[in-house]
């Protein structure tokens, strides 16, 4: 097995039952034992594990499969605690793998009900595997589940993470070999995506675009994607618009999802174009859709505080205003200068000034200031993710939705402590349980106040 084909076809990698080491064979099966604990490693013939091959690539879709659309995928019941935030964080990559192992041993007897928790276990580990470097291990995770896998739909999807783990490890051929297994027509729609979406990550590192295209349609709503699947598709076809010359297209596309789903699209996205590098995905139309979206934002960060902030200095001094217009008034009629109860009309209102802006003129000032702040931390600071120790009510409500005081820890090296005030409405609440992960802008300079990313 070569290091630098870790999703290679032509050979079978599967983690020992024992020790959870990667264990090498042939796709004809094999009864060997793992080399590092010596325990049983039996592998089985790749052709009763997949269909034959047979290289279809999809055409138009069943309109049946679209009422299957928008249906999350969540965790089974016993494997949920594992996740925070739609992710198993590193610290319980371990109870994960333990949990894996598990049911790959209850599928492997038959039991049906593991199926799930053997792909969204899988997904996840392969996912870490591959982010810190271990390809092998990777692919090592995916074969081992799908060996085993219960049903054609949870078997669609570890061929499908196969088959895109061989492109981003640059193994074009294996990918495409092993995405000749797909059995098309499935009558599910995550069957279906699977194979709709490696269809196009296939053909992309073939620098067949118009593949691509046929097999993710020209648009969101011409076929329907499993939402799991959705960021890949909309990326691999923004891609192929932009291969085949449809700038315009492209642009509009990633101008509208970046639109509706912000920072954590846009993020989601730049992982997605780092992972598939060598594929330089979108590298003309993403660059100038995030150009845009940069300047419209500098635009407008903090300019709500600022706003607010000067009406709130500026308001005070009205009644002053009033007062000194009234002595005006009084110099130019000619009379006598004013004095005692009849400077009240002058005092009076200048007196008013002075309280009001105790009152709401210093409320202003720390508006503007947080203000500035925020166009600094937005227009020089850095893009980062920020994890959420606590939240509390400052107090102040705006419309009966209270203000919360937002606790973070920011991921820069080292991480730092920081906060950031936020109008939270009770209904989004859930968003700011400890551990949640937030996207924000944080000033290196000033890192004791973060601001939403936009």
């Amino acid at each position: 097995m070569s290091a630098a084909r870790p999703f290679a076809y032509d050979s079978t990698v599967v983690l020992c039952w024992s020790c959870g080491a990667p264990v090498t064979a042939t796709p004809a099966g094999s009864n060997g034992a793992c080399s590092a604990c010596g325990g049983a490693a039996p592998t089985r013939p790749r052709n009763q594990v997949l269909p034959s091959p047979q290289g279809r690539s999809p055409g138009p879709q069943d309109p049946m499969l679209r009422a299957q659309d928008g249906r999350p995928l969540t965790a089974p019941p016993g494997i949920a605690f594992l996740f925070e935030g739609g992710s198993i964080p590193a610290h319980r990559q371990h109870e994960a793998l333990m949990a894996w192992q598990g049911a790959r041993r209850r599928a492997a007897n038959g039991d049906g009900s593991a199926g799930e928790e053997i792909v969204m276990l899988a997904r996840e580990l392969a996912n870490a595997a591959e982010q810190g470097g271990d390809r092998l291990r990777a692919r090592a995770v995916l074969e081992s589940s799908l060996e085993v896998a219960p049903f054609p739909r949870h078997r669609a999807t570890l061929l499908g993470a196969l088959a895109r783990g061989a492109v981003r490890a640059g193994d074009v051929d294996s990918a495409f070999r092993w995405w000749q297994h797909f059995d098309g027509g499935a009558p599910d729609l995550e069957s279906d995506s699977e194979w709709r979406v490696s269809t196009a990550v296939v053909a992309t590192a073939r620098g067949d675009y118009m593949t691509a295209l046929t097999a993710l349609g020209a648009n969101f709503e011409q076929y329907a994607i499993q939402d799991a699947l959705d960021p890949q598709a909309v990326l691999f076809r923004a891609n192929a618009l932009e291969k085949t010359g449809q700038l315009a297209a492209a642009k509009a596309q990633l101008q509208q999802i970046l639109a509706s789903g912000g920072p954590t699209v846009r993020a989601g996205f730049e992982r997605m174009v780092a992972f598939y590098g060598p594929l330089a995905l979108c590298a003309g139309t993403m660059n100038e859709v995030v150009a845009q979206r940069e300047k419209a934002g500098a635009a407008t960060a903090g300019l709500g505080k600022i706003l607010l902030g000067l009406f709130l200095i500026g308001v005070p001094f009205i009644p002053a205003l009033i007062g000194v217009g009234f002595g005006i008034a009084m110099l130019l009629s000619g009379e006598d200068i004013p004095l005692g109860v009849e400077l009240m009309p002058v005092v009076m209102p200048i007196g008013m000034s002075f309280v009001f802006f105790l009152a709401f003129g210093v409320w202003g000032i720390k508006s503007v200031l947080a203000g500035l702040r925020e166009r600094r931390a937005f227009r020089s600071g850095v893009r980062t993710t920020a994890r959420v120790l606590g939240a509390r009510p400052t107090g102040v409500t705006i419309n009966d939705i209270p203000e919360m005081l937002i606790e973070l820890e920011v991921a820069l090296d080292p991480p730092v402590k920081s906060a950031l005030r936020r109008v939270v409405h009770p209904a989004e609440m859930h968003a700011l349980v400890p551990g949640a992960v937030l996207n924000v802008r944080v000033d290196p300079k000033d890192p004791s106040t973060a601001i939403l990313d936009q």
